[in-house]
């Protein structure tokens, strides 16, 4: 047993209306209306519910969707649910990643979990995110993984190739040039900043990659790396083209970062 983890046991719940679920980053996904259990002629068998229990808290952190067929189907007890008392509250987030093996979860939610639970590449990206004004949330920004590819090098060339500076550098340019336009943090222009800042570090000027990102709109910047797609074998190095495409549009040879023909 993990030490976090003091006592596991499955007791009868009356009423599983009762049970609350979780916020994300608390040891719960978001509900999603889509699950297929939702498809599926209801089983009262099949009700596997997972409740976390620590000082001063209670919640569900897997099965919610089991928990919604059910009292859709107006079954609302008595359940078995499996306890998992805890120590404290972050095990909540630690039993949320070994406990939800049914359905993907989604990399937000993974991410702020491992946040909950002390991890510490995600905490510092948590603060870099919200330093910049971002909330790292669903709904609001959700790259996550590529935050972590920026943070952890994957795929860079150049001087920067991985760290915290570089990653805080990406989001202060693109907060810069667009303010807090959701389209600016898909992973394409993201990915293409950091790209950017890390190969041509030295060479490309701050001030003026702002200033050409701001020339397009956030949408029109991700509609020119799905252009690039076309020409280049990854959509990395399509998003750092279209950047220094931009970048480059009406320089001139000596100013501009580099020449298509030799991109790699």
């Amino acid at each position: 047993m993990n030490d976090y983890i003091t006592k596991v046991e499955y007791k009868l719940v009356d009423d599983i209306r009762e049970l609350r679920v979780a916020p994300v980053g608390g040891g719960q996904r978001e509900f999603r209306a889509s699950h297929p259990i939702f498809k599926k002629e209801y089983d009262p068998n099949l009700v596997n519910i997972t409740v976390t229990v620590w000082p001063g808290g209670k919640a569900v952190t897997d099965g919610q969707h089991c928990r919604e067929r059910a009292i859709r189907a107006e079954h609302y007890g008595p359940h078995w649910v499996k306890h998992i008392y805890l120590s404290s509250s972050e095990g909540a987030a630690r039993v949320f990643l070994g406990e939800n093996t049914q359905v993907a979860v989604r990399p937000i939610d993974k991410f702020l979990n491992r946040a909950s639970a002390g991890d510490p590449a995600a905490i510092e990206l948590l603060g870099i995110a919200e330093r910049h004004g971002w909330s790292v949330k669903p709904g609001h920004f959700e790259a996550v993984v590529q935050l972590e590819k920026i943070y952890n090098g994957a795929g860079l060339k150049g001087a920067r190739t991985a760290n915290a500076a570089l990653v805080d550098d990406t989001l202060a340019t693109l907060v810069a040039a667009y303010g807090h336009d959701r389209d600016s943090v898909m992973k394409d222009p993201l990915i293409g900043v950091a790209r950017v800042l890390s190969r041509y570090e030295g060479k490309v000027v701050r001030a003026d990659l702002i200033k050409s990102l701001q020339k397009v709109t956030p949408v029109t910047l991700k509609a020119l790396i799905a252009q690039q797609k076309t020409f280049y074998p990854t959509s990395d190095v399509a998003a750092e083209m279209a950047v220094v495409s931009l970048y480059d549009k009406g320089r001139t040879s000596k100013r501009k970062l580099r020449s298509e023909d030799d991109f790699s």
